[in-house]
């Protein structure tokens, strides 16, 4: 299975008891305890994906974690809360039938909040059910050797936004060095991500993840057709 890294780049109602779990966390830049406030904001999301009123749902989930990247520098939980911000706005996208985005949005979740795979989905109806059909038809890895005279080419970038660097995090001098790992399929797209390392702020990983959704690639290739292959990525941020 080929391994691609490239470069260095620098770049200067889930069920409300599950909310409720976000009370306490610490390390953001402004008050020393907004959570309440959050918690009724994410509470207001998750009751939208249940009425049904999913483009709502997705643009307050979309302000709401904007808000979260500009106001959060670190704290224990704040994986914990970014995964439910990802898992959210994940179920509202499905609703929406944004399917690529939405499932992109849930593995973030995952990386960041483990247990919410655990989720039963189906609770969230129509948004539930488009996001596990979603899941069900993501590509796997590539299990196959490819043997023969030249293995493969490697994957090219054609397109590569770079990675938000919160104001508050650079005010804050943070440095952090991250690596992380996609699933490059024949059609150029990134899928599947997964942090492979990190030695930094949790905000930094989300943001970097985010940005490698919109990148564009042209697929490995071996024997003249395009295979999947797995593109490893480092990022700094300083």
């Amino acid at each position: 299975m080929p391994q691609i890294v490239p470069k260095e780049m620098k770049v200067k109602r889930l069920a409300l008891v599950f909310l409720t779990a976000l009370m306490g966390f610490s390390g953001v830049c402004f008050g020393d305890d907004p959570s309440e406030q959050w918690l009724k904001r994410l509470n207001g999301i998750e009751e939208l994906i249940h009425e049904g009123r999913y483009r709502k749902a997705a643009s307050k989930a979309a302000r709401f974690e904007e808000d979260m990247l500009e106001l959060i520098i670190d704290g224990p939980r704040v994986p914990e809360f970014l995964g439910k911000i990802a898992g959210l706005y994940s179920l509202a996208l499905a609703g929406k039938g944004e399917i690529d985005h939405s499932v992109w949005k849930w593995q973030m979740a995952t990386e960041f909040f483990p247990q919410i795979s655990s989720i039963d989905l189906s609770a969230f109806g129509q948004a539930g059910r488009a996001l596990g059909s979603g899941l069900e038809e993501a590509p796997s890895f590539p299990a196959q050797l490819y043997l023969g005279k030249q293995g493969p080419t490697e994957p090219k970038v054609l397109k590569g936004p770079d990675p938000k660097f919160p104001v508050v995090q650079r005010e804050a001098g943070t440095r952090c060095r991250l690596t992380v790992e996609v699933l490059i399929g024949i059609d150029g797209f990134p899928r599947k991500p997964r942090v492979v390392k990190s030695d930094g702020r949790p905000t930094l990983v989300y943001t970097t993840l985010d940005a490698l959704r919109a990148w564009r690639f042209k697929p490995s290739e071996f024997d003249g057709q395009p295979i999947q292959t797995l593109y490893i990525l480092t990022v700094n941020f300083k």
